[in-house]
């Protein structure tokens, strides 16, 4: 969860502001600001924490060389199927 010290004092300050802010709502007082700061805090603690993930996946399915393109295509045949037009009568569109 927590990584090293930066971590453990961001996240300390999670329920420090949730608590402020509970108790000064508890008081009649406006506590939404505590509150708003603290769900940023967690939120940017979780997003950075995303971010820290994808960056190891990412490392980790990067090949060493660069990626490798066949610089000729194989050609693919286009066939569209036969149909009956308005009379009844099957047409042949590959013509």
């Amino acid at each position: 969860m927590a990584d090293n010290i930066f971590d453990w004092l961001l996240l300390a300050f999670v329920p420090i502001y949730a608590a402020i802010g509970v108790y000064k709502l508890l008081n009649g007082q406006d506590g939404f600001v505590w509150l708003a700061c603290a769900w940023f805090i967690y939120w940017f603690y979780r997003e950075s924490k995303k971010a820290e993930s994808l960056e190891e996946q990412l490392e980790n399915t990067v090949s060493d060389g660069p990626i490798q393109v066949d610089p000729e295509p194989e050609e693919v045949e286009l066939k569209i199927q036969d149909t009956k037009n308005s009379a009844g009568e099957v047409e042949n569109l590959n013509d």
